[in-house]
């Protein structure tokens, strides 16, 4: 049965069972307020209350005078004006998200995430929540597109110019053989010249860079698989050339639970 609140002497009282407010001086003409509704509401419109209240002589016929409409007027504005007071105690705890106790903390920021990964760098346990492993897998990306345009660029650069070398010390040693001259002076002025060993470092220098990133990058993603109750272990499937990426990523995109799992607590819901 139907709690209600009575609005007795401009103050809401209850709530009360029906016969309860039977007891409190229930009148045709009394403001109630029950959930559901989305104002006070006399209580010789509510269904509920019409059918009890309808034996009763006393209240089937209301005065007619002017003088008492007055005063039943009077107070509906005196409650009316309260609504969102009455009504938010009752309609708060339905827009609540079915959290049980928990409660979200404000996402992580882009350098707030990018410190932590770095500093869980062989973290491959706990949780990752998606504003942490998504704003470092932009920084990943960003990092990756800069350094590596760089690097490509310079060994671009070097690759063109011995190419270039080695046309021409061809030419001068065919000159040479042909006219006589120091063949071995041409050689050693083409390996003075070569660039075989800056690119080799280069190529060194970018394999290091991809290992130092791609190991963070590895322990985020299984802090963030965890997140949502999957093994990290599911990285294998990065071996997939073509789809094992996408499925990882894609792994990684739903929420993940409030409550703690058997990978640790929620690094977004705290319990209240």
């Amino acid at each position: 049965m139907a709690q209600y609140y009575l609005a007795k002497n401009g103050q809401q009282t209850g709530p009360f069972s029906v016969n309860q407010l039977l007891q409190n001086g229930l009148t045709p003409d009394s403001l109630v307020f029950t959930q559901g509704m989305t104002a006070w509401t006399k209580a010789c419109d509510v269904p509920e209350l019409a059918s009890v209240l309808a034996p009763q002589p006393q209240y089937q016929a209301p005065q007619p005078a002017p003088q008492p409409q007055q005063q039943y007027q009077q107070p509906q504005q005196q409650y009316q004006q309260p609504q969102q007071q009455y009504q938010q105690p009752y309609q708060q705890p339905y827009q609540q998200p079915a959290m049980g106790n928990y409660v979200a903390t404000p996402q992580m920021d882009f350098m707030t995430a990018v410190k932590t990964c770095f500093k869980k760098y062989f973290d491959f346990k706990g949780r990752a929540r998606r504003s942490e492993f998504w704003w470092f897998m932009l920084a990943i990306w960003l990092i990756n597109s800069v350094v590596n345009g760089i690097l490509y660029s310079i060994m671009g650069g070097l690759i063109a110019k011995k190419q270039a070398l080695q046309a021409e010390l061809t030419n001068q040693g065919l000159d040479a053989i042909l006219n006589g001259g120091d063949v071995s002076a041409v050689k050693a002025a083409a390996e003075a010249q070569d660039p075989t060993t800056m690119i080799i470092i280069l190529g060194i220098l970018m394999a290091i860079i991809w290992v130092a990133l791609f190991i963070p990058q590895l322990s985020a993603t299984a802090r963030r698989l965890h997140d949502v109750g999957k093994s990290g272990h599911l990285q294998w499937l990065y071996l997939l050339c073509g789809i094992g990426g996408p499925i990882c990523l894609i792994l990684c995109i739903p929420e993940g639970s409030p409550e703690p799992n058997k990978y640790g607590e929620s690094p977004k819901f705290k319990r209240q």
